[in-house]
This record gives C-alpha cells, sequence and structure tokens, in this order.
C-alpha cells in the first residue's frame, strides 16, 4: 500500500511507502507470539553415574541402584551408607559392586566439571513412578517435579539428575557422558524418582487477568496512532487520545484508508 501525502508548509509533493500491513503484522507478533514449553536435552551435566549391566531391570532395584551411586556423592547421614564410603569419590571412580543389588554389576561415577547435581548434598532416591517402556527419549515432566531418571540403554542403565528442571519440561534423554556406543545401547525404558509438586507460583494481584496483554494491546494502538500522526500530516482534529483502547483499534483501520483518500484528493486539486 503506497500513502502519498502533501507535508505542511512544501510547495512540493512527496512520496513515501508505508506498509500498514507489516505494522499491524509485527505489533500482532508481539502481542500473541506464542511461547513454546521448556525443553532439555539431558546429557553429560546431569549425569550421575552408570551400572554395567544394569539388571535386574525392575522398579525396585532401579532404586537401589540410583542410591548406590549416591554413594559416591555427598549424601546425608549413614543410613544411605551402603558401599562403605560417603565423602564424594572424584569422577571415573569405580564403585564395585553393590551388595545391595542382587546382580554383580559395576558402578562408575560419571559426573562432569560442570555438573548440575546439588552438592554436597543430593537428594536420595525415596520414591519411584512406574518405568515407561519405549525407544522414544523424548518426554514431559507434566505438572511434577522429579529429581533423578534412570534411563535403561540395552544391558546397562545410566542416572541423571533432574530436580532443576521444572514442571512442563520436554526432556530428551541422551548417552552424552557415558561412554556408551549407540551400537547395542537403544533405549529400553526409563524410570523417574521422587514425585512431588511444584510450588504454586505467587499469586499477583495489583495486576488484573489479562493487565499485561491489555497493556501490550494499548501500547501498540498509541504507537500505530503515533506513526499515522508522523507519516500522515495531512489528517488533523481526530480526537483520537480521548478515544478508548478498544475504539482505537477499531479506527486504525479506516485512518489509514482516509488518509489515502484525503492526500489523493489534495494531489488532484493541485494538479488542476
Amino acid at each position: 500500500m503506497t500513502l502519498e501525502w502533501v507535508g505542511s508548509g512544501h510547495a512540493r509533493a512527496t512520496q513515501r511507502r508505508y506498509s500498514m500491513k507489516n505494522i499491524l503484522l509485527s505489533f500482532a507478533a508481539v502481542l500473541f507470539v506464542s511461547h513454546p514449553a521448556n525443553a532439555h536435552t539431558i546429557g553429560a551435566d546431569e549425569l550421575l553415574g552408570i551400572i554395567v549391566p544394569g539388571t535386574p531391570a525392575n522398579d525396585d532395584n532401579a532404586q537401589v541402584q540410583v542410591n548406590g551411586l549416591l554413594e559416591g556423592w555427598v549424601v546425608p547421614g549413614p543410613a544411605a551408607d551402603v558401599l562403605g564410603f560417603n565423602d564424594g569419590a572424584l569422577t571415573g571412580a569405580i564403585l564395585g559392586n553393590n551388595p545391595e543389588d542382587p546382580k554383580s554389576e559395576v558402578y562408575t561415577l560419571k559426573f562432569s566439571a560442570t555438573t548440575v547435581i546439588p552438592t554436597p548434598l543430593a537428594p536420595l532416591a525415596t520414591s519411584f513412578s512406574p518405568s515407561v517402556d519405549g525407544s522414544n527419549p523424548t518426554f514431559n515432566l507434566g505438572a511434577w517435579k522429579y529429581d533423578w531418571v534412570l534411563a535403561k540403554w540395552g544391558q546397562d542403565a545410566a542416572v541423571y539428575y533432574i530436580g532443576n528442571l521444572p514442571a512442563g519440561t520436554d526432556v530428551t534423554l541422551s548417552l552424552g557422558g557415558t561412554g556408551f556406543t549407540n551400537n547395542g545401547h537403544e533405549l529400553s525404558h526409563y524410570i523417574l524418582f521422587n514425585k512431588t509438586l511444584p510450588p504454586p507460583p505467587p499469586t499477583v494481584t495489583s495486576v488484573p487477568d489479562g493487565g499485561s496483554a491489555a497493556a501490550l494491546l494499548g501500547s501498540a494502538v498509541v504507537a500505530v496512532g503515533l506513526l499515522r500522526r508522523r507519516f500522515n500530516p495531512c489528517i488533523v482534529g481526530i480526537p483520537y487520545r480521548t478515544w478508548s483502547v478498544a475504539k482505537r483499534a477499531d479506527r486504525v483501520q479506516m485512518w489509514f484508508q482516509q488518509s489515502i483518500t484525503e492526500n489523493r484528493r489534495r494531489k488532484r486539486l493541485r494538479i488542476t
């Protein structure tokens, strides 16, 4: 759309190109842009360690495996003592076999230098949700928070900390940091631990529902009005400052159309 107007005090016509469609689309993007859910890929920074092989593959034993790896972390209280030490081992430390685990496995710590696992204390696995079978490594936390997830990659298992992720996060499991190869380590199932409801968000009493959207809408309409005045000085005398936000929004389109019509009329009068 081309807007033509005569600037006040100028002897000759000036032409400017101005797209109302682009302006409206820009403000619509600001007002109505959608915010996707949080997404996070679990990797080396969340990894606590691995169990090779991760058997037997049942939910009760998975809890034993998580807490067995936590023996290499700094965990609270003597009740957590399984492997005989509780002082926080270095990454790569082989903790050996867990006597509480009915099979013979090797527990190895694999946390990174930039780990997100809380220190000096990390929560023990005290409860678990039923395991979820399947090869899809992406899942949503829903309305809940969890502390740990054990992923069974083929015959082996890896334990990751997810207590820092908010409810509603789309989580994607990966082999990052485990040392496992893709060959023979397809995802078999995963188990989530320590299911809790997140604390409710703080109540805002000073701003009513929809207040932010209304404020943005008002700002957008005012900005469009200012742009109209800046690029269409021939249109004056419209008392838009006294109109409501809704009325301004309804009249923006009409103002632009009137601007085009008026400027073309003046141009024809000047030519004749």
